[in-house]
């Protein structure tokens, strides 16, 4: 069984999800192809959009064959966007059946747009394919998500959903909104994300004698909800002074926070430890006790996972699926409310023995390890190649 993967956005514009998928496939004895067409934003990158290769290429990374090409994104033209990113996957598409021929099975991940993509390349070729839905925009917990879908996606949504073969979600709560575009014929399977549970391994050090260290290991975005997250940490600053909160990833220069970040009498229990590659990820997740992720739009979070196979407790918003942060793992709370996560903050601060960090693992590998997750989706492979 050949099958490719066709990521809506890839590395460096996130995407290492469709690696990890891509590697725990290989390990399960399926040919896995990945097809990437990178949009790089202009506002982002600015003349360091030059440095890229301007042209597609092959290249093997992680024994994976991918074909790579990185395109330019254009600020405040959205659907222009969309259209010329599809007219290039579709050119991809053609390229990669010159040198390989057609896969028994495409895996888009994200409608938006792969899975319009993968709809006009099963039109045109009869390929089937199957929808991975990542997007936080389709949970019926997250804030604002009914004004991220304006009418001019729609026809190109339901394309996408309607003629998948199947579709997979990643957490229950997209299951409404997708369903609206699906329709009744086309069945939807709930699948993690898949995190390498064998690298992010279980802390040693679980009663540590040092202050409270809480993390989050994510970008700056107003889907993160960094503002609520400062108010927060200023309120559990106030009653554990020593608490520490860290910061991993990019994004943090950004005006607006840097002026709330200056006004906190905490600022200096605040550390920033810019990007980090796994190790790094990894290092600072051993170094910390509970993971807080305060996100107004989430599907299902690969850092939370990744905290949770590391053995750490969670604190998050409830735009977590509840059948992820269970009560023995973490605790969940209104979403864009300092008040109530910074509750949440201090009840893990007082009650961080009653979680155990063995059961939070073990709990992790079997919603996310590479085989979990690689057996469930070959058994979705299996039903469309064989009916």
């Amino acid at each position: 069984m050949r099958v490719l993967q066709l990521p809506s956005w890839y590395i460096p514009e996130g995407g290492m999800f469709c690696t990890e998928q891509s590697i725990a496939l290989k390990q399960a004895g399926v040919e896995v192809h990945i097809l990437a067409n990178v949009a790089l934003p202009w506002r982002k990158y600015k003349s360091r959009i030059y440095s890229f290769p301007r042209k597609p290429f092959f290249t093997e990374e992680n024994g994976i064959t991918l074909l790579r090409y990185y395109a330019k994104r254009i600020p405040f033209a959205d659907m222009w966007n969309m259209k010329l990113w599809v007219r290039n996957t579709l050119r991809l598409y053609d390229m990669y059946f010159e040198k390989f021929g057609h896969p028994d099975i495409i895996h888009t991940h994200s409608s938006m747009w792969a899975g319009y993509a993968a709809a006009l390349i099963k039109q045109r070729y009869g390929v089937p394919y199957v929808i991975t839905e990542h997007r936080g925009r389709f949970s019926e917990n997250s804030i604002e998500s009914d004004e991220l879908f304006p009418l001019s996606y729609h026809p190109f949504l339901y394309q996408a959903f309607e003629n998948a073969h199947s579709i997979i979600i990643v957490s229950e709560q997209l299951r409404k909104k997708v369903a609206l575009y699906a329709g009744e014929n086309v069945p939807i399977y709930t699948i993690s994300n898949v995190v390498n549970t064998d690298f992010y391994t279980e802390k040693k050090e679980q009663n540590p004698i040092r202050p409270f260290t809480f993390i989050n290991a994510n970008s700056y975005h107003f889907a993160k909800a960094y503002d609520v997250l400062l108010d927060a940490f200023e309120k559990v600053y106030a009653q554990y002074p020593e608490t520490t909160l860290l910061l991993l990833g990019n994004g943090f220069d950004d005006a607006q926070f840097v002026v709330q970040l200056n006004k906190l009498r905490s600022k200096n229990k605040i550390e920033f430890k810019g990007y980090q590659p796994p190790e790094g990820v990894l290092h600072y997740l051993h170094k910390s006790d509970s993971f807080v992720l305060s996100s107004r739009i989430e599907s299902q979070s690969v850092a939370i996972l990744e905290a949770m196979s590391c053995g750490l407790p969670i604190v998050c918003t409830e735009v977590v699926p509840s059948e992820i942060v269970t009560p023995t793992i973490g605790v969940r709370c209104k979403t864009d409310n300092a008040d109530a996560l910074a509750e949440a903050m201090i009840y893990m601060i007082e009650h961080h023995a009653n979680f155990s960090s063995t059961d939070i693992r073990q709990f992790a590998v079997s919603v996310c390890s590479q085989k979990a997750v690689a057996s469930q989706i070959l058994a979705v492979y299996k039903q469309i190649i064989h009916g």
